[in-house]
């Protein structure tokens, strides 16, 4: 009874917050801040350059990384340099190059739906958030072709670069 009283006297003359008597007299903590971190090295670094002329270059991986439950999001950014979409059709000492670089990436969701997929026929870079994501294994696909080469000291490569980043509790 009498810290009741003393908590009421000390509320009342401003030495304490009403917010902390109310908590001191219902026996409440404060919540803890949950404490997120990036994970490292990230779940996914993909690099690629293309190497070949006749024929294209290509590549494929798929891609796995776990998110813990409580994850504050997924941060994916890519970097595609496609020179080679530039070219065209080349003719070359009567044999015709048809020049037509692609890249797909798609991200599959635990329950394997697509969130998100796009296809690169030109250059491209850019970095895209998911808030919130669900936890379990993620999957990204990643599948390419490409061209590259080197011709009369000039060095040209279709090339990709891919990287998720993840935030999560620690």
């Amino acid at each position: 009874m009498l810290l009741l009283i003393l908590f009421l006297v000390l509320g009342n003359s401003g030495c304490l917050s009403i917010g902390s008597v109310r908590d001191a007299l219902l026996f409440r903590t404060e919540e803890q801040d949950v404490v997120l971190w990036k994970v490292t090295p990230p779940p996914v670094d993909v690099r690629w350059e293309a190497n070949g002329l006749v024929p294209a270059d290509t590549y494929s991986s798929t891609e796995t990384f776990k998110v813990k439950e409580g994850a504050r999001w997924i941060k994916l950014t890519y970097t595609i340099e496609l020179p080679s979409s530039l070219l065209g059709e080349q003719k070359i000492l009567n044999y015709t190059i048809y020049f037509e670089p692609e890249v797909t990436l798609r991200l599959r969701m635990p329950n394997n739906e697509i969130h998100w997929e796009r296809n690169f026929t030109l250059s491209d870079s850019n970095t895209f958030t998911i808030q919130s994501p669900g936890d379990g294994i993620w999957t990204l696909r990643i599948e390419a072709k490409g061209y590259g080469g080197e011709a009369f000291g000039l060095e040209a490569r279709d090339t990709l670069w891919v990287v998720v980043d993840l935030y999560e509790p620690k």
